[in-house]
């Protein structure tokens, strides 16, 4: 259910989905993330799902994961548009000179009524429901003494995670580098009409072939050592000729067999969002000791590539058993396609276990 204010509302009919919501919305900068319930007591102190008394809190047991870093997305995305939009959130930088307070902290205030309000509509409209998905748009206000407005959804959803899928290259880059934009949702229609049926993804990219992202993920793509690569096509394969991907063992330590193996993506500096799961498999990374590249992998070495997958909050990290390029590309480029054998393979499976169990998470009530 969606709200805009702090004051708690009562169970309503089931509102829009979270694109209506966006497509309706005015234009700002947003994010959307998950929250949990917890039924065991665990978390935030926990009740029975199916609970409908009035008396208990409809907040308890509701846990809003990776919380902090959705705020610190916020952040990015508000500068990312007002340099973008012509100073279109001037008045909301200038209250926080005025205010100061850190933005971080701004923000939670500014945000915690709405977020809150939306929260205690969406569980007791739907009380059962384990998973939601909350949707929370900024977008500017000049007429408020904070210059932003707050809107907020939440919906039951799936729970994180996802299948393996397939991705098509079709699109060029975002108009706005970096940050989250509510108005991506009415440009990016053309291209999901485009989308292969059954395809998880349509992924964007440079006029050169380099990838970027998906229209709603970031894309990381496992790439093996460029000579070892390059023996590999030399002794059978052609660039063109689908491939699969190499055994991989003892983590991102590469054996005598195995080339060693570095995890792609695209950096800001390539105009990409700031995504919210992308962070924290680049921690896991660190972590688990792989080698970490922020670029933007090149179609033109794809021989290379071992395997692929896509983050975002509601996936986590989604792994891919093939990676296209449409002949319907915005850029006119020459079809391809590259297919791994195994989906996930070793070093997507060991970053998304890693992902997954280092997710911090935030009491509803504690907002």
């Amino acid at each position: 259910m969606s709200a805009s204010s702090a004051a708690p509302v009562p169970p309503a009919p089931l509102g829009p989905s979270p694109k209506e919501f966006l497509l309706s919305t005015p234009r700002g900068a947003y994010t959307t993330l998950c929250v949990r319930r917890c039924t065991d007591g665990s978390g935030g102190g926990g009740i029975d799902a199916t609970a409908s008394s009035s008396s208990a809190d409809p907040l308890s047991g509701l846990e809003l994961i990776d919380w902090r870093t959705h705020l610190e997305r916020l952040v990015r995305s508000l500068r990312a548009m007002h340099a973008a939009l012509d100073g279109a959130y001037a008045r909301y930088y200038g209250w926080l000179e005025a205010s100061g307070t850190t933005q971080p902290a701004a923000l939670q205030q500014l945000v915690a009524p709405a977020v809150k309000a939306a929260l205690v509509a969406a569980a007791l409209a739907e009380p059962a429901a384990q998973h939601l998905m909350l949707v929370l748009v900024l977008p500017p206000a000049p007429d408020q003494p904070c210059g932003l407005a707050v809107h907020a959804l939440a919906v039951a959803c799936a729970a994180p995670g996802s299948a393996p899928g397939s991705a098509v290259v079709l699109g060029g880059p975002r108009g706005v580098p970096e940050g989250k934009d509510s108005g991506w949702v009415a440009q990016r229609a053309p291209l999901e009409l485009l989308r292969p049926p059954g395809a998880a993804e349509v992924l964007l990219c440079t006029a050169e072939g380099r990838l970027l992202e998906g229209l709603v993920t970031n894309l990381f793509v496992v790439v093996a050592d460029e000579a070892a690569s390059a023996s590999r096509s030399a002794e059978g394969g052609s660039e063109g000729n689908a491939l699969t991907s190499v055994i991989v063992g003892g983590g991102a330590a590469a054996s005598a067999a195995a080339p060693r193996l570095t995890v792609w993506m695209a950096g800001t500096h390539d105009g990409v969002v700031w995504g919210t799961a992308r962070v924290h498999v680049l921690e896991a990374c660190r972590r688990l000791g792989y080698d970490t590249r922020e670029e933007a992998p090149d179609a033109a070495h794809r021989h290379s590539w071992r395997e692929a997958f896509l983050t975002n909050s509601l996936r986590l990290v989604q792994p891919l058993h093939s990676v296209a390029c449409g002949a319907a590309n915005v850029w006119g480029l020459p079809p391809w396609e590259v297919r791994f054998d195994a989906a996930p393979g070793p070093v997507t499976a060991a970053l998304a276990a890693a992902v997954t169990a280092a997710l911090p998470t935030c009491r509803a009530t504690d907002l």
